[in-house]
Parts: C-alpha cells; structure tokens; sequence
C-alpha cells in the first residue's frame, strides 16, 4: 500500500488538503456449493451434488479525499471531507450465481466484480 497526503494551509485555522492511496493484495475466494435434487420420496447419494472451487488472484484498492479543517481552538476543529474508494478483483455474491438452469452450471467463482464508494463527511475533532 503506497499513499501520501498534501495540505495547504490557507491561515491559522483554516486547511484544505488532498490525501489518495492505493494498493495491491492478494484475494484468497473460496466457494463451496452442496446441490440436493430430491424428486424422488427417497434420499440417496446420487441427489446430493457437492463443489468446491477456490482461486488466489490480485485485488486493487485506491481511495483518494479531499478535505478541509476548520480550528476554532487549537484543541477543538471541525473537519469535512468528501471521499471516493475503488476496489477491483472480488468475488462479489450476485457474481457468483449460476447463468443457466443446467444440472451441473451451479458451481462458478467469479473474481472480476469490482465496487465504487463515494460520500462526503463532516466530523468534530477535539484533542488534549
């Protein structure tokens, strides 16, 4: 992970600044589906499908903000922020389900999805 922050202070009690980082790690997706096709009235082996898939691959993570500091007091500011988070290699529930109806097409582990977050903040930071 690999980041950094800049800020610019605009007088004694006011700053505005720009902070990003970003990172690559690895993505352990596990996936285990049991399938039970019991039609008949009686259970057997042969009604219960087990799978199991599981892949390592790599997913990438980037946030970046900017945000703005306002100090009444050197202990008391008010601080507001709008920030964005981007992530890319999940394995995201909605991917993983089946795209046809055939006996054997229910067992898939799809690590391409990818999120988008993004939302402003406003917080009192008080410190001693």
């Amino acid at each position: 992970q690999l980041g950094g922050v800049g800020t610019y202070r605009f007088g004694p009690s006011f700053d505005l600044g720009l902070r990003a980082k970003a990172g690559l790690f690895a993505n352990w997706a596990k996936q285990r589906t049991h399938f039970i096709n019991d039609l008949d009235d009686g259970p057997s082996d042969d009604d219960i499908v087990k799978k199991r898939k599981s892949r390592t691959t790599a997913a990438g993570v980037a946030e970046a903000g900017l945000f703005a500091i306002w100090s009444f007091t050197p202990n008391i500011a008010l601080t507001a922020a709008y920030q964005i988070l981007y992530t890319a290699g999940l394995a995201l529930a909605p991917e993983q389900l089946a795209t046809s109806n055939a006996f054997d097409s229910f067992s898939q582990l799809d690590t391409s999805g990818s999120v988008f977050y993004h939302g402003p903040s406003v917080g009192l930071k008080i410190s001693w």
